[in-house]
């Protein structure tokens, strides 16, 4: 993941949980992320916690596949004006554009 995004001249923030959430709050402020990728269910409950730091947040990309918790977590996320989506599901919503443009079917 990491390398596909320097592929792309997008910057990687590393944002490690025990530096605590109101840091981690303080880098989403001042770094201005569009983008996040959780690797738990459970970071998610620290975004919705500064959500307020996170204002030019636009997707947040889980690595998890969704239960019953993580639906709620990212209908609130989702209420709060971001997407939530699964890593795999934006994988392959990525590679059916990708391919589609090589084996579109003309009626």
């Amino acid at each position: 993941f990491e390398y596909a995004c320097y592929r792309h001249s997008m910057v990687v923030i590393p944002i490690y949980e025990t530096l605590g959430s109101n840091i981690c709050g303080h880098i989403g402020k001042q770094a201005e992320l569009k983008a996040i990728y959780c690797d738990k269910i459970e970071r998610l409950e620290n975004i919705l916690q500064n959500v307020d730091c996170f204002s030019s947040l636009k997707h947040i990309i889980v690595s998890k596949k969704f239960d019953s918790k993580s639906e709620l977590l990212c209908k609130n996320i989702t209420s709060a004006g971001m997407k939530c989506k699964e890593f795999f599901s934006t994988i392959l919503i990525l590679m059916n554009g990708f391919f589609s443009q090589f084996f579109s079917v003309h009626g």
